[in-house]
């Protein structure tokens, strides 16, 4: 952390600020390029309103239920592998993913009845996002708000602010996947959630496309992510904290935040069945 005196402070500021291509000194926020991708931050309601505000409709419609009933099985499945997810963090990281998406599930649960738009895709997941936020610190709060802000903002450009297809869903799981990649850094391969949602988004569109209903592709996904995530054992981490961890700790055990996507995303496709 550096201080900047209060004489000169806004000049300071923003020369520090500008953009460089100096080698070995990061570049400003105005050379930062996305590659073109969308990300987009965390979107309005449907009423365009805050999102924490949007509020649960009076009546629900079809995809409102299942997607309440998806929603609330969710949150329970990762509360219950919270003990397992911290065992195995403990051989490769803080120790704490299983407490951290707890929490995280624990405010899902506790707004879904009262705060979410149901009946809008687009609207829920960034309701999602925000209940995410405040609930959870740290790197795995800020990637996962991450993750379902981009989602929110693919669906509300396919659905708007209604139901969305399973094509829509897919898309937008590949959209959260990017808004994760882009901003934590992490690719395919680098023992992350990404290892798990990565090929769940990629099975996910495949069934769609093949013109698969919602329980088919749902069941592709957690599929995929479950072998994504198996697929963590023995790999060489680039990210987070297990790439600090030895190759023969890594070796014997997943990565934790994969599991945790595949959990969920399993429970959601059980509901669907």
């Amino acid at each position: 952390m550096m201080r900047v005196d209060a004489a000169g402070g806004d000049a300071a500021l923003a020369a520090i600020d500008a953009a460089t291509t100096a080698p070995g000194f990061p570049p400003g926020p105005h050379t930062v390029s996305n590659n073109g991708e969308d990300i987009a931050p965390l979107p309005k309601a449907p009423n365009g309103g805050d999102a924490d505000v949007a509020g649960r409709p009076k009546e629900l419609s079809p995809a409102g239920a299942a997607t309440e009933k998806a929603l609330a099985a969710a949150a329970d499945a990762v509360v219950k592998v919270a003990a397992e997810l911290d065992e195995i963090d403990k051989q490769v990281g803080d120790g704490d993913c299983g407490s951290t998406v707890a929490l995280a599930a624990e405010a899902v649960a506790a707004d879904l009845k009262t705060k979410y738009p149901l009946n809008s895709a687009s609207g829920t997941m960034a309701q999602v996002a925000l209940s995410v936020k405040k609930a959870v610190g740290g790197t795995s709060g800020a990637l996962y708000a991450v993750f379902f802000s981009s989602a929110a903002g693919s669906l509300k450009k396919s659905a708007g602010d209604g139901d969305a297809t399973p094509a829509q869903w897919a898309a937008a799981l590949q959209a959260g996947a990017d808004g994760v990649s882009f901003y934590g850094g992490a690719k395919g391969g680098s023992r992350t959630m990404l290892d798990a949602i990565l090929p769940a988004a990629a099975a996910a569109m495949e069934a769609a496309n093949a013109g698969k209903g919602a329980a088919e592709v749902a069941a592709a996904a957690a599929a995929a992510a479950h072998k994504g995530a198996d697929a963590t054992k023995g790999m060489a981490p680039s990210a987070g904290r297990s790439s600090y961890v030895p190759a023969e700790v890594t070796a014997k055990c997943p990565d934790p935040g994969a599991v945790a996507v595949a959990t969920w995303m399993t429970a959601i496709a059980d509901t669907l069945a």
